[in-house]
């Protein structure tokens, strides 16, 4: 079986983004919670 890869460009525009839970951390959690969702597919 492949492994796959992933890139993610995170980024926050402003503060008001960072503060409504738009946050480099936040984002970061998101994609490593779909990657392990889709590595149990």
């Amino acid at each position: 079986m492949l492994k796959r890869r992933i890139a993610a460009y995170l980024r926050v525009s402003t503060a008001e983004q960072a503060e409504e839970g738009y946050s480099i951390d936040a984002q970061e959690n998101v994609i490593a919670q779909r990657c392990e969702q889709e590595e149990g597919n």
